[in-house]
């Protein structure tokens, strides 16, 4: 068996890999693995399981190995549904930094690769979460779960794997009740934040104004009370965008690896505060496309808002990696 091949293996439906030969023993060997693991290799046609490889003779001699026809030199997708979904081990990756230019490079060739199919499912996310946002209550502990339907969508493409569209409620199907706690907080937060701003902007407007007395206002103040409004809805919606991102993260962490929401939001905070100048230029630079898009009659907001979609995966599968990854 040559030491110096490539191996990429199944978990839970995702292609993990390539892997020194060495690296894939070891997995083996502490149990990460096991005999049904379907593994593959350049050679091989299809994947096969770990005991009918090559590499069962490392672990016991008298394991047969498998010879492959036709074949191949890249694998095929991983065959999903074969396992119960085994959670990944995530940590935050080492030395993590937010590329703008490369992201964005890299979410618009994940688009153009499956562009009809993610527009799809992009609006069809999109119109579900809008007919919640209808029923007021709902979009408190709807939203999240399924944002993060989509996002495992994406995260399936983007890991080799033929997306389908029941997948975008996998968020309801395993991990609904700590999504939907993880959309009440961050829901939560977005009103704490809001309420006292909006109760201290309109008691100054109704102070400036006299309205008891029925003055006129003086066009010096009411620039000033118009200019200060703006300013307080900049931030606001900078607070919320900045929000925005820390919950879709943390989602995905949810979602991906099953970490507690708690533990998930911490992740997801200290990513997104350590780099939190890098993360403004990424959201100006998401508010760019979208404005151009509504220029574009329109048309291109439905690009814009799938490419952002995307960029956000791709922010998330950079800024965390599982254990074994980061041990290779």
């Amino acid at each position: 068996m040559n030491p110096e091949a490539q191996w990429y293996y199944e978990m839970s439906g995702s292609r993990q890999g390539p892997v020194s030969t060495e690296h894939i023993l070891s997995l083996r060997r502490g149990g990460v693995i096991g005999d049904s693991t379907l593994v593959w290799s350049t050679g091989f046609s299809a994947w096969m399981p770990f005991a009918q490889s090559e590499l069962a003779s490392q672990i016991a001699a008298s394991a047969p190995a498998a010879q492959a026809s036709h074949a191949t030199s890249f694998p095929p997708p991983a065959p999903a549904g074969m396992t119960p979904y085994r959670p990944r081990q995530i940590q935050t990756r080492p030395g993590y930094r937010l590329s703008i230019r490369s992201t964005l490079s890299r979410a618009w060739g994940v688009l153009k690769s499956r562009f009809w199919p993610i527009i799809g499912v992009s609006l069809l996310s999109m119109i579900m979460i809008s007919v919640a946002s209808q029923l007021f209550l709902p979009v408190f502990f709807l939203t999240l779960p399924l944002m993060a339907g989509l996002f495992w969508y994406l995260l399936m493409y983007m890991r080799g794997n033929e997306p389908n569209t029941e997948m975008l409620f996998e968020g309801f199907r395993r991990q609904f009740k700590p999504l939907a706690i993880l959309n009440l907080i961050i829901s939560g937060i977005g009103m704490a934040i809001t309420i006292p701003v909006a109760a201290l902007l309109v008691g100054g407007i109704f102070a400036i104004f006299g309205v008891e007395n029925h003055q006129e206002p003086n066009p010096t103040v009411l620039f000033g009370v118009i200019g200060a409004s703006l300013l307080v809805y900049f931030f606001l919606l900078l607070a919320y965008s900045f929000l925005g991102i820390v919950g879709v993260l943390a989602s995905m962490l949810v979602l991906d690896g099953e970490i507690p929401v708690k533990q998930a939001l911490s992740m997801s905070w200290q990513v997104v505060k350590s780099q939190w100048f890098r993360f403004l230029l990424f959201l100006a630079a998401v508010f760019a496309m979208t404005f151009i898009g509504v220029l574009a009659l329109y048309v291109g907001s439905f690009i814009a808002m799938a490419l952002s979609l995307v960029a956000y995966v791709v922010i998330y599968e950079d800024a965390f990696c599982d254990t074994t990854e980061a041990a290779q």
